[in-house]
């Protein structure tokens, strides 16, 4: 069956996520870290995209961008072969890094924009890495808040704009809102950190089946495959 094609025109916001393959780790180190930004930034520059929320995960990465021309399936295609080499050269290894098509959904409101860079925020906490989303080094919601300085590729004016004027007060706005999400996490379970404490199966299961964590956060809780977390899960 012939695949969809991508939904793309001239001014698409489109939230963008690609897994390793085998749900495999794509960042190892730093470095690896490191070479997806300016590999980022290099696509950036070519094709005129502004990123506005980002966030490398362990095994998959989370972009939210605006492409002023209908561009997303070269700049994709960029990215992923661009840094899948430099990953392959850095630890002199072969063959593909990333799992078939990367998913995309095109965004067409402001509020659901909105609700995606909190997603996107939440992300490592909600697998468990980090306590708070200020705390991971790896993603742009420090530059959004103004903790950190903001990569070249990062369009920081629209975000903050949607919650103030003043820089100051929406960089407020934008926290407190955030934080809201982790609120209501905070209400409805318990973290990962504390219901993987022993790594057994019963503890998987019970995060999977009661908590309505996905395999994936799992995974990356763990350090491991979304396969070994199933495997794990099955065992009595």
């Amino acid at each position: 069956m012939p695949r969809r094609p991508r939904i793309t025109f001239d001014g698409a916001i489109h939230h963008v996520y690609t897994t390793g393959v085998r749900h495999s780790h794509i960042y190892l180190t730093p470095d690896d870290r490191s070479a997806f930004s300016c590999t980022l930034a290099e696509v950036c520059r070519r094709s005129g995209w502004q990123i506005y929320s980002d966030c490398q995960m362990g095994t998959h990465y989370h972009l939210l961008l605006l492409t002023p021309r209908a561009n997303l399936p070269y700049g994709m295609q960029f990215l992923n072969s661009a840094y899948a080499v430099r990953f392959n050269r850095l630890h002199e290894v072969e063959g593909h890094l990333f799992k078939g098509r990367y998913g995309s959904r095109l965004v067409t409101t402001d509020s659901y924009a909105l609700e995606l860079i909190r997603y996107i925020a939440l992300n490592p906490v909600r697998s468990g890495l980090v306590d708070r989303p200020e705390d991971w080094r790896w993603g742009s919601y420090r530059a959004l808040v103004g903790l950190d300085p903001a990569e070249s590729y990062l369009s920081t004016s629209w975000v903050l704009e949607q919650f103030h004027e003043s820089p100051a007060h929406a960089r407020r706005s934008l926290t407190e809102f955030v934080r809201m999400g982790l609120d209501m996490d905070d209400l409805s379970r318990p973290s990962l950190g504390r219901l993987l404490s022993d790594d057994s199966p019963a503890s998987i299961r019970r995060a999977r089946d009661v908590c309505g964590y996905t395999l994936q956060a799992i995974a990356d809780h763990l350090g491991i495959s979304v396969t070994t977390v199933w495997r794990r899960s099955q065992r009595r």
